[in-house]
């Protein structure tokens, strides 16, 4: 369980490098045309009324459609703020139990809604850091079992 805890970290770190380095905007002619035709916000469909920025994907620099301003920034995903959410499907029983078992040896907040004292109906973890960056020495409370310093992560490609 420990591994795949750390496996979600990893995939944590990668997703929030994505959103920390938005790709460029790319626009075809096709999409310039529509562009200067929009009339509407695609986010809203209210009508632009000169109020019109172009909107794109951050993580792939595809233009979506013409927007407000205030729409296009409620659109925004903060890599250091935006929660990136993990779903299990039919977790249950023991298995829950051997993931919560796990997930209390991770600094950070935990909130939960249990179903009883063993089973859970949610939860929820606000992690300060799964594993601890550094070595810590044997015996310092908090320190998980056979945790080891994070290593560097290949560049991620989204597809």
């Amino acid at each position: 369980m420990e591994n795949f805890l750390r496996a979600i970290q990893e995939e944590e770190r990668r997703i929030k490098a994505v959103l920390a380095n938005p790709k460029a905007m790319r626009m075809t002619p096709e999409d310039r045309r529509m562009h200067n035709a929009s009339a509407t916000c695609h986010v809203c469909d209210k009508p632009l009324n000169g109020d019109t920025v172009r909107d794109h994907c951050h993580i792939t620099g595809k233009y979506r459609g013409a927007a407000h301003n205030v729409c296009n920034l409620k659109l925004r995903l903060n890599p250091k703020t935006t929660p990136i959410p993990v779903v299990f499907h039919n977790l249950r029983g023991y298995d829950s139990h051997l993931l919560m078992q796990a997930i209390s040896k991770v600094e950070g907040r935990i909130s939960c809604i249990p179903n009883n004292t063993e089973k859970y109906i949610s939860f929820s973890l606000r992690a300060a850091a799964l594993y601890r960056q550094r070595p810590v020495p044997a015996g310092v409370p908090g320190q998980a079992r056979g945790s080891q310093p994070a290593r560097d992560l290949p560049d991620y490609d989204p597809v």
